[in-house]
């Protein structure tokens, strides 16, 4: 047998400057929260604002609990044999070259980590070896983790990775809605033989919550409670179609859906898909469904039936579903919710309410079953557009990522805070923000600009996931009245004239 170590045997700034010269100046259990998860550092320090939570890792050795920077990290039950760094053991100088810098190992990979204060987001650098596993790191598994998040003695909400890659420094993360102060990282991998090593680097935290979402069953109360009227219309006979643009709303399909039909004209012998439903309704094969919207709205919903004794006969066999719907604006999530225990054989309804603006949603069957064969239906849907002083003038140019979203929050009132962010945009490449008082839709670089005649302009980078995003904590006094315009020229090798654009963005001053 190999000899082996002790440890391992198992495994807006600049726009306030702007905004400033304009006006001359047994474990308890709580209710689970949401939870994300991240594969990507870039993407997890972007979405959630995290930082560095420990820096570079100490070469400590052995130990039994360690602070490094502002995180405690210690044993989590059912683990043992925690180093941080190899000093004194037989794998010095280091535990995986492949981690920059000092790592930490375990025997058996359960680790808990511990806070300073409470955080909404955790992530870590992280490797599972396979080819390139240590002589004292076992038989090579590929490991399923379960993260648990903890506040205090209260489970916050678990979350769990599978197919992590292998043989490369990749990342974990997580971000809740709710806040936690400790983590449990453990190897919950079905399999009896598991004696294998993976390996974590630094960490990462963040104190933003992920936004919460508001669901709703009843469409007379949606309707009250976010003022929302009706987007779609109602739904016209076409049957077979990939996709269908009503009113503000586009109709598809979802990653994973097919066969969408809206009504049933061409189906042989069926004059509608859903009797409860009024009028035409949206049948699909796969019920992904997906809606595209032309602005940001702050709230959603869609009149939907669940048959059970009342499923046609080409209907398969009835099964009580579970519905995801997920949020998003310009393609980064922004966050979803669950509907289960929905009513049978009667006109339903499934609504959401954001505190962040979305312009697409997606409306998923996840129900755990392999034998779901059923079908559900869709009708007419609801919008709330997002409140504010904030106006989308339009004229965006596609680039590498399609067309680049820019959206503001806030009142514009002095004192409250807001930002101006642009997603969807190229990443890591220099952009140039456009600012006037006035709109005079003008042709150039082979699109539009329209915030002319240009009374600033201010010179920006994206970050690595095509955003930026430019907060102020208290809006200046003295700009009551104004209008201001904002724009972003993107450099983007893909786009006409190798300039990508915003739509053009309008901010009504009270």
């Amino acid at each position: 047998m190999t000899s082996r170590p002790q440890i391992p045997h198992r495994s807006l700034l600049s726009l306030l400057v702007l905004v400033a010269a304009l006006s001359g100046a047994a474990t308890p259990r709580a209710t689970s929260a949401e939870i994300k998860t991240f594969g990507d550092m870039a993407t997890f320090l972007a979405e959630t604002g995290g930082a560095a939570a420990t820096g570079a890792l100490p070469d400590l050795g052995l130990v039994t609990t360690a602070t490094v920077g502002s995180v405690t990290f210690g044993v989590a039950p059912g683990g043992d044999n925690l180093a941080i760094g190899a000093a004194g053991t037989l794998a010095a100088p280091d535990w995986y070259a492949l981690l920059p810098g000092n790592d930490i190992a375990l025997g058996f990979e359960n680790l808990s980590v511990a806070t300073a204060a409470p955080v909404y987001a955790l992530g870590w650098e992280f490797a599972q070896p396979d080819v390139t596993m240590p002589s004292f790191g076992g038989l090579a598994v590929d490991s399923t983790y379960e993260v648990s998040l903890y506040h205090g003695a209260t489970l916050v909400g678990q979350a769990q990775f599978t197919s992590i890659p292998t043989d490369v420094v990749t990342f974990l993360g997580v971000w809740s809605s709710a806040p936690f102060t400790h983590a449990e990282i453990v190897d919950v991998t079905q399999s009896p033989f598991v004696d294998d090593d993976e390996f974590f680097g630094e960490f990462f935290s963040g104190t933003t919550p992920l936004p919460t979402v508001t669901s709703f069953t009843d469409r007379a109360t949606f309707l009250a409670a976010t003022g929302a009227t009706n987007a779609s219309g109602p739904l016209p006979n076409l049957g077979t179609a990939t996709s269908v643009k009503l009113g503000s709303v586009t109709y598809g399909i979802a990653p994973g859906g097919d066969n969408m039909a809206m009504g049933a004209f061409g189906i042989s012998g069926l004059a509608d898909w859903c009797p409860q439903i009024p009028g035409n309704d949206v049948a699909l094969g796969y019920e992904n469904l997906q809606l595209d919207l032309d602005q940001p709205v702050l709230a959603l919903g869609i009149d939907f039936v669940q048959p059970d004794a009342t499923i046609a006969p080409w209907g398969g066999t009835p099964i009580d579903s579970t519905y995801e719907v997920a949020l998003y604006l310009g393609g980064t999530f922004v966050t979803q919710a669950s509907f289960s225990a929905i009513a049978v054989d009667q006109l339903a309804f499934l609504g959401v309410s954001s505190p962040t603006p979305f312009d697409r949603v997606t409306i998923i069957d996840v129900t755990n079953t392999p034998f779901v064969d059923d079908d559900e239906f869709f009708g007419e849907v609801y919008t709330a557009p997002a409140a504010g002083p904030w106006t989308n003038l339009g004229s965006s140019q596609s680039g590498v990522y399609g067309d680049p979203l820019l959206f503001g929050t806030g009142a514009l009132t002095p004192g409250s805070s807001g930002s101006l962010d642009l997603v969807q945009a190229n990443a890591a490449t220099p952009v140039l923000l456009v600012v006037a008082l006035s709109a005079n839709p003008t042709p150039a670089l082979c699109g539009t600009i329209v915030p002319l005649p240009v009374l600033a302009t201010l010179g920006l980078m994206t970050d690595p996931a095509g955003e930026i995003h430019i907060p102020w904590a208290s809006w200046s006094s003295g700009l009551s009245g104004l209008g201001l315009h904002f724009q972003y020229l993107i450099v983007d090798p893909v786009a006409p004239c190798g300039v990508a654009m915003s739509n053009a963005l309008r901010g009504d001053v009270p």
